[in-house]
């Protein structure tokens, strides 16, 4: 970006020469997502497979569009990005695909996350005690604000 440049709807940044390479990678990546995708619908035994992959591609090629959209104005085009509204709508169509179609093993992510969490605790509990009593023996009182986060520092590591 060089610098930033007055429109009717705000502010919006000026890109360099470079910044061309930019949309062309952005659109790249899209059209190999696609292709890819596409290779999925066609070679796939699995006939849930070739609908999850139909179903990114429609949201790929509703949401791509208007995505690109974002990036005329940075060419000091006075295009208004419509790239928010693609996010909105390509949420609304996933999260559509995800309920009614099972886009995506939601069900099979829920019950390993709330498994995993489950078990990191049980297995870290035991350190938040030793946490706890360690400060009781080196300082004579404990602080248990700084005992949590620590527990929680380690719990993401």
């Amino acid at each position: 970006m060089t610098d930033v440049r007055e429109y009717a709807w705000g502010y919006y940044p000026v890109g360099s020469r470079l910044y061309t390479v930019f949309p062309l990678s952005v659109a790249l990546g899209l059209l190999l997502s696609i292709i890819v995708l596409f290779s999925v619908v066609r070679t796939s035994p699995y006939p849930r497979k070739r609908q999850q992959a139909k179903l990114w591609i429609a949201g790929a090629v509703i949401a791509g569009p208007l995505a690109m959209t974002n990036l005329i104005a940075t060419f000091g085009v006075p295009f208004y990005p419509l790239g928010n509204f693609a996010n909105v709508a390509y949420a609304m169509f996933i999260a559509y695909a995800i309920s009614r179609h099972r886009l995506m093993d939601v069900d099979l992510v829920v019950t390993k996350s709330i498994a995993y969490a489950f078990l990191g605790l049980l297995v870290l509990l035991p350190i938040l005690g030793v946490i706890i009593v360690l400060q009781q023996h080196f300082f004579g009182s404990v602080d248990y604000d700084f005992s949590f986060f620590v527990f929680f520092v380690i719990y993401h590591l």
